[in-house]
């Protein structure tokens, strides 16, 4: 539970028409309004690519931002907002969204297709690799 009592089937707006949940999250490690909530295998971070590759650069994220000695850790809304949008336009032009392919064509209209990563392990890992202080709330 998030701030206000706040839920995550809450703050990833289920569809009430289709009973489905388009999550959200910065780099797919943590969500605005949860603080000290992260993510390993979080929404949009893997696809193509290795699994173990990517957790190992969420966990270096959240160490680096553990090790920052704040007491309270959150995504921004701005950061979140951004991280979805560059994955929602880009997923677009990949096989996933193509008429055949089953469960995520219906996301494609979302925001995001909530599993998938767009790019190279080499672009998620230049995305993690250091903490960007102006997408975080460090307190």
């Amino acid at each position: 539970v998030g701030l206000g009592g706040l839920t995550l089937d809450e703050a990833w707006q289920r569809d009430d028409k289709t009973e489905e949940v388009a999550p959200a999250a910065y780099l797919g490690i943590a969500a605005p309004k949860f603080p000290n909530l992260f993510f390993l295998n979080g929404p949009a971070t893997n696809g193509t690519n290795s699994i173990f590759f990517s957790v190992e650069c969420q966990a270096a994220l959240v160490a680096q931002l553990l090790g920052t000695g704040s007491r309270v850790i959150e995504a921004t809304q701005a950061a979140t907002d951004r991280h979805v949008t560059t994955c929602a336009t880009h997923i677009r032009t990949k096989v996933f969204t193509h008429p055949g392919c089953g469960p995520f064509e219906k996301l494609v209209n979302k925001r995001d297709i909530p599993n998938a990563w767009y790019g190279s392990m080499t672009e998620y890992y230049l995305a993690t690799r250091r903490v960007q202080h102006d997408d975080w709330i460090l307190e």
